[in-house]
C-alpha cells in the first residue's frame, strides 16, 4: 500500500478501536456502529459486516490488543 493509504488505514483502525473503547464502557453498540459507518476513512475501507465482526471479536477477547502466538 502507499503511505496515504496506510496512514488512512490507519486512521480507520484507530476510530474502531475508540468505538470499541466506548462500548466496552457502556455506549450503545449500534449507535457506535452506525457513528463509524458515518466516518468516511472508516467506510472507506470496512462495511457494516466487517466493523460489527470486529466488535464482536474485540468484546469477547480479553487479551487487550496483544497478540497470540
Amino acid at each position: 500500500m502507499g503511505r496515504v493509504k496506510d496512514y488512512a488505514v490507519d486512521v480507520a483502525d484507530e476510530l474502531i478501536d475508540a468505538a470499541v473503547q466506548k462500548v466496552k464502557k457502556g455506549y450503545d453498540r449500534s449507535k457506535a456502529i452506525k457513528d463509524l459507518l458515518n466516518d468516511p476513512a472508516v467506510r472507506t475501507f470496512f462495511d457494516e459486516v466487517d466493523i460489527d465482526q470486529i466488535m464482536d471479536f474485540e468484546l469477547e477477547t480479553p487479551t487487550d490488543n496483544k497478540t497470540v502466538q
